[in-house]
């Protein structure tokens, strides 16, 4: 008996809401073109959100092979380079050395065009 009470005041609880909402009626095309809207307001969120990512081209030199890259400026670095060429290389570095001079952590992105050993 408890059961069934309990389910008949959830039928009751649907039944009261569903009545209470108010029922547009819109024509299919109505519904198309407020989609459209929306679709073409988020797009266009999104595209101003995006920065535009320079491209650098990095010339990686190792014992066996020389390679140019083109990397995000600023995102890409050392580690996501040697990732391109294999994956002892990858394993095995923990720092590079950018332009024959500065010794650069492998997690610390590219900021310009360079060469790395």
């Amino acid at each position: 008996m408890l059961k069934i009470r309990a389910c008949s005041s959830i039928i009751h609880r649907y039944q009261s809401t569903s009545s209470s909402v108010s029922i547009n009626h819109l024509t299919n095309d109505e519904i198309r073109a407020h989609r459209l809207r929306v679709f073409a307001n988020e797009r266009q969120t999104q595209i101003e959100r995006i920065r535009r990512v320079e491209k650098i081209e990095v010339d990686v030199h190792d014992p066996i092979q020389s390679t140019k890259l083109l990397m995000n400026k600023n995102i890409s670095t050392p580690y996501h380079c040697a990732q391109h060429l294999s994956s002892v290389l990858v394993e095995r570095s923990c720092l590079a050395l950018v332009d024959d001079q500065y010794i650069w952590d492998m997690n610390r992105p590219l900021e310009r065009d360079c060469t790395l050993k």
